[in-house]
C-alpha cells in the first residue's frame, strides 16, 4: 500500500486545500498520513476523516525573520 505524508496547517488556505489533496489520494488507494499540530484545524480535519495523525511542535517563524534569512543566507 503507498503511503503519501500531508503537511499543511495553521489556517484554512493552507489546510483546506490540503484536505481536499488527503481525500484524493484516499480515493486512489492511497493511505495519507497529516503531520500537523495537536488541537489545530488539521487535528480536526483529521478527526472528521478518520485520518492518521502525527502530532509536531511548530512554532511560527516572524516575517522579519524571513526577510533576515532571504537577505543575509540565501544572497
Amino acid at each position: 500500500m503507498n503511503t503519501v505524508i500531508i503537511a499543511a496547517g495553521g489556517t484554512g488556505g493552507h489546510v483546506f486545500p490540503a484536505e481536499q489533496i488527503a481525500l484524493d489520494f484516499k480515493n486512489k488507494g492511497w493511505t495519507p498520513i497529516w503531520l500537523g499540530k495537536n488541537n489545530s484545524l488539521e487535528s480536526q480535519v483529521c478527526n472528521k476523516l478518520k485520518m492518521r495523525m502525527i502530532h509536531i511542535h511548530v512554532c511560527a517563524c516572524p516575517r522579519a525573520s524571513l526577510k533576515y534569512i532571504n537577505r543575509k543566507v540565501i544572497h
